[in-house]
């Protein structure tokens, strides 16, 4: 083997001309130089970060079966996370159709419809199928049929009455919340550029309101309209981190996306930023409890800010800093393994809690009952993982390059701003 060519500007050349047996592409995401051509991609690494919410949600879950319900302390139930779904999908898709026309909306809106119609319909097919308790449980209310149609058509979310939003397989109602925001999503990116201050200010008077309207009720209600419903549920009160989320789009491709830091500064700027988040998500809870004290608005406020309005701000740092792909963090999750349990994401959030009624629900909520073993914790893991990976492999894959042919097919006879690129980009799953 001859000598390697010597190169001083990039560590990858070296690698390149060892000729080793392992693939060098395994090392390129770990290049030390600030400006080696081997570098992540914008947004390669956010998708592992729906995998981490994804596991979040579930584990929030857990504490409601598998282990007690104080058993996250100060980090109460995760809520937070959801948040993160809602502003990342802004992002993204500011990020992916800036330019996006009215004239595309309907390409646009196929393309989400189906991204998430289909899953949503297999899994409120499987819960009819293999869970009659929970169906008949639904099926009790006066209104059950509409409940159903509600659930059929994706917009039993809209509905703030706890009958409708947690019907059936309970995480759907982020799909239809999200289903709401897709639709006014050609509306609010049109001049975006030049009105997005105007957009995100009345996404925010639309929160307020909601705090208001929810002061008057009570947070927690099955047949009634509920706080819970207006503030962690309503399209009208999570525009704001999915409008937020689409001015962070707007500043990353105009702005942070140019900007190339060292790896050293990038690294501490990822550390800092997951800390910083962690930390406002620990205190989610105890602030929430103070603000509740407070008189009039205090309740309805103290419940928004400790699902979502305190980690507003380091959840948009920690989606720009780790969408620019600098930093040592960001380059471990951008390798395939994580990005491919990014892709099964949506399907771990789809079918956790269809899993949990099924496989371990009844057991874990007898009264009096030990919780479920190490060994049935893992096995239900297993059995997520390889549930989500199939639905992945079998329904959203063959759907999405269906989608894809189909798409390329209409824009050839009516050429319009949605490119290739940016249909694969934001078909990368947002519900984690």
């Amino acid at each position: 083997m001859g000598s390697p060519t010597v190169n001083r500007e990039c560590l990858c050349y070296y690698v390149r001309n060892l000729k080793l047996v392992i693939k060098p592409d395994y090392f390129l995401p770990f290049c030390p130089m600030p400006h080696c051509p081997s570098k992540i991609k914008p947004l390669q690494a956010l998708p592992a970060f729906r995998f981490f919410a994804a596991v979040l949600v579930v584990l929030a879950h857990f504490r409601y079966t598998f282990w007690p319900a104080d058993s996250f302390g100060v980090f109460d139930d995760f809520g937070q996370v959801v948040s993160f779904f809602f502003m990342l999908s802004g992002f993204t898709l500011a990020y992916a159709y800036p330019d996006l026309q009215l004239k595309d909306a309907g390409r646009f809106l196929l393309g989400r419809i189906v991204r998430i119609w289909p899953i949503h319909l297999l899994v409120l097919g499987l819960t009819f199928l293999l869970l009659p308790r929970i169906v008949t449980e639904n099926m009790a209310f006066p209104d059950s049929w509409r409940i159903v149609t509600a659930n059929l058509l994706l917009v039993h979310a809209w509905v703030p009455v706890q009958s409708y939003f947690f019907s059936f397989n309970t995480p759907t109602w982020y799909l239809s919340t999200q289903f709401a925001l897709y639709l006014l999503f050609p509306l609010l990116i049109h001049n975006f550029r030049r009105n997005w201050p105007l957009k995100l200010l009345g996404a925010a008077l639309l929160a307020l309101a909601c705090i208001w309207g929810a002061s008057g009720l009570e947070l927690f209600s099955v047949k009634t309209i509920s706080g819970q419903g207006l503030l962690y549920v309503s399209p009208l009160c999570r525009g704001l981190e999915f409008v937020l989320g689409m001015a962070g789009g707007l500043l990353f491709s105009g702005r942070v996306a140019a900007y190339q830091p060292s790896c050293f500064r990038a690294t501490v700027a990822e550390v800092l930023v997951l800390l910083l988040a962690v930390a406002v998500m620990a205190t989610g809870s105890p602030v929430s409890a103070w603000l509740g004290q407070l008189p009039v608005y205090g309740k309805a406020l103290g419940f928004y800010m400790g699902f979502a309005g305190l980690t507003l701000l380091p959840f948009f740092l920690l989606i720009q800093i780790f969408a620019l792909g600098r930093g040592w963090v960001s380059r471990v999750l951008a390798l395939p393994v994580f990005g491919w349990l990014g892709g099964i994401s949506f399907g771990i959030y789809m079918l956790h809690i269809l899993l949990l009624h099924y496989y371990l629900y009844p057991v874990a909520l007898r009264p009096h009952t030990p919780h479920p073993s190490v060994e049935k914790i893992l096995l239900y893991w297993a059995m997520l993982l390889v549930a989500a990976y199939c639905s992945q492999r079998f329904v959203e894959t063959p759907i999405k390059n269906g989608l894809g042919s189909f798409l390329k097919r209409w824009r050839e006879k009516t050429p319009g701003q949605l490119t290739t690129e940016s249909e694969s980009l934001a078909q990368e799953p947002s519900a984690g």
